[in-house]
């Protein structure tokens, strides 16, 4: 395998190693099949991140069952920690920082009564102080590496959201991309990414591709070389870094917009455009009312059965637009009745329908005498 190829010294996993806080049993095991391959060859460091970490206080998180069998090689980062770790290339030193939640907060500080946003601050200058004092710790002459689950300011989500103020708890970048880290390795943003470069602050993103807002992104993992094995301060001034793309599974967007004519046809012809093999699918049609009573839906599942999953159907249905004149007779209506009742369904103040409506009256009166 890779490891065995490239003879890594040391493995960082930041955090998220389930979509959920509470995976199946099954993707638990396969999960803790491949940490135990990776711990038999080198240290593995599991920094616990937000999907990790259950929402009520005193639970486990999903990673915490290394840390409880004692796993050897393997070194759970339950809080804020400096680790050193000795690797077959000598000792590294790692600061980990979990995802941050209000257990960074020393139980003196008062919360009750702070908004959510003044929490979020309190808690991330709980972390900035925490990294200041690990770095205040560390033997310069030794590689550093921080591996950390964060929001660092400056990061984008995969729909292209940035990170701001007010959603997570957020760190400034300066905070993390300080001169005595060789390296930045963070977890959380599934987008692949590179928020600094000397040292290096780098998001390696998820392994696999999320969901749809993912559908375009690269997925893989960083090499990461501090020093070309000098243990000098001055040559691990150039450390080397390389991300490593990992062919994951494809998503798929098929787009049909087909309003008039055979729009089950248009569907088809869509479908057999594309290779669905191994791929999560999801079609799009848009049409009309009319068009929508044309499809077919067990046929476009059959057609999609190709795919590896298909992850949604959606119709969107162009409306007509139609005005609202509530319990009206409208058919024993006159034209000047509809245009006042258009009018009052619209909001128009009562000056303005009068004066529409006798601009209207002159006109039918003109049209009458011509």
């Amino acid at each position: 395998g890779f490891m065995e190829a490239t003879d890594i010294d040391l493995v960082l996993f930041c955090g998220d190693a389930f979509k959920t806080r509470t995976p199946s049993p099954t993707l638990v095991r396969e999960f803790a099949r491949r940490i135990s391959l990776m711990a038999q060859m080198c240290p593995v460091v599991l920094v616990p991140g937000n999907h990790d970490i259950p929402g009520a206080f005193g639970k486990a998180h999903t990673l915490e069952i290394f840390k409880t069998l004692q796993v050897g090689n393997v070194h759970v980062a339950n809080r804020p920690g400096l680790l050193s770790i000795d690797t077959h290339s000598g000792t590294v030193q790692v600061v980990a920082v979990p995802w941050p939640t209000r257990h960074f907060l020393m139980a003196q500080e008062k919360t009750q009564g702070l908004s959510v946003e003044e929490i979020h601050r309190l808690i991330a200058q709980a972390v900035e102080d925490a990294i200041e004092e690990f770095a205040r710790r560390l033997r310069p002459e030794l590689p550093t590496v921080l591996a950390g689950h964060l929001s660092v300011f400056g990061g984008t989500f995969g729909s292209e959201r940035s990170v701001v103020l007010g959603g997570d708890v957020v760190i400034p970048l300066e905070a993390v991309a300080r001169p005595c880290f060789d390296y930045v390795a963070l977890g959380h943003l599934h987008r692949h990414q590179v928020l600094y470069t000397s040292p290096a602050v780098v998001y390696s993103g998820s392994t696999e591709r999320i969901d749809f807002g993912e559908e375009a992104e690269e997925k893989g993992f960083m090499v990461v070389e501090i020093g070309a094995g000098d243990q000098s301060a001055s040559a691990r001034s150039d450390t080397h870094t390389e991300f490593v793309r990992l062919e994951t599974r494809e998503f798929l967007t098929i787009k049909v917009t087909a309003h008039v004519g055979d729009v089950m046809g248009a569907v088809t012809d869509a479908i057999a455009a594309h290779d669905l093999g191994g791929k999560v699918v999801r079609l799009v049609v848009d049409t009309t009312a009319e068009g929508e009573a044309l499809l077919d839906e067990a046929e476009i599942q059959k057609q999609l059965g190709r795919a590896f999953r298909v992850a949604s159907v959606t119709k969107n249905v162009e409306k007509a637009a139609r005005i609202r004149l509530g319990q009206m007779d409208y058919e024993e209506m006159g034209p000047l009745e509809l245009l006042r009742a258009y009018l009052e369904s619209k909001g128009t103040p009562d000056e303005d329908q009068d004066a529409l409506l006798g601009a209207a009256q002159e006109l039918m009166t003109e049209g009458e005498q011509s």
